[in-house]
């Protein structure tokens, strides 16, 4: 998780505490080396032990709600965001994190919210239109998805999966063409995307090229889509007869 080991970097070298908080920085610094090696429960130790001194301690906080996901305690995790958000509302990571957290927890409106706050306190980080892009995308809302994906986009444009993702929100909204773009663009990027493959296919299938399609759809069998081996054998084959019979 690129983002949690940004903030570790943060609080080990950048942060600057508060008053009454250089007491702990060395019980921070250490707390972050168990983390980094995996010693969660010793990181959580450490933290409470700071907490329990100084409850304004945000950093340790923020910590051990990054311990706590590690470890798989999901709802601990979420108390402490909630904690260092109600104290600090400009700590744009912290919101992003929740985000993550609350769409794993299925919360997703509250997942939409965090994310839309982080948005308004940094409107061209690319990941938190990919993220907030994800749920609209889980839920359905393909053309609010499509319009974070497309922000993502012209923030920073060499990530397939953005392409990928905007051209199935096409796709569902009907426009097959456009789907085929993006589908190309996401290609261009990674041109061993199993995915991207079959859905180029069934573009160009709904756009009447059904050959192209089946060239398709065989690139992404062949790239680990297994399980289109016999609806490929079957479509296919029905697919060549028919040229035939009309040629």
């Amino acid at each position: 998780m690129r983002l949690f080991w940004c903030f570790l970097i943060a609080i080990c070298f950048f942060s600057v505490p508060s008053k009454g908080q250089d007491i702990h920085k060395r019980s921070l610094q250490n707390a972050v080396a168990a983390i980094q090696d995996s010693s969660y429960s010793n990181a959580i130790s450490m933290l409470s032990a700071v907490i329990k001194k100084d409850s304004m301690a945000l950093d340790a906080f923020r910590l051990r709600g990054l311990a706590y996901l590690e470890k798989g305690d999901s709802l601990l995790a979420l108390k402490d965001y909630d904690y260092v958000l109600a104290e600090d509302q400009e700590d744009t990571i912290m919101y992003s994190l929740r985000a993550e957290l609350n769409f794993d927890l299925e919360k997703y409106t509250e997942s939409i919210l965090d994310y839309s706050k982080a948005l308004q306190l940094d409107p061209i980080d690319p990941d938190l239109y990919r993220g907030r892009g994800m749920v609209y995308y889980f839920l359905d809302e393909f053309s609010l998805a499509l319009e974070d994906f497309q922000s993502a986009i012209l923030i920073e444009s060499d990530q397939a999966s953005d392409f990928f993702y905007a051209g199935v929100c096409q796709a569902e909204l009907g426009n097959s063409f456009t789907a085929y773009t993006y589908f190309n663009t996401s290609l261009a990027l990674d041109d061993q995307a199993a995915q991207a493959y079959y859905h180029r296919g069934v573009a160009l299938y709904e756009m009447e090229f059904g050959d192209k399609a089946c060239e398709d759809w065989a690139i992404a069998r062949d790239l680990g889509m297994v399980e289109l081996a016999e609806f490929i054998k079957k479509f296919c084959s029905e697919q060549n007869l028919k040229q035939n019979n009309t040629q």
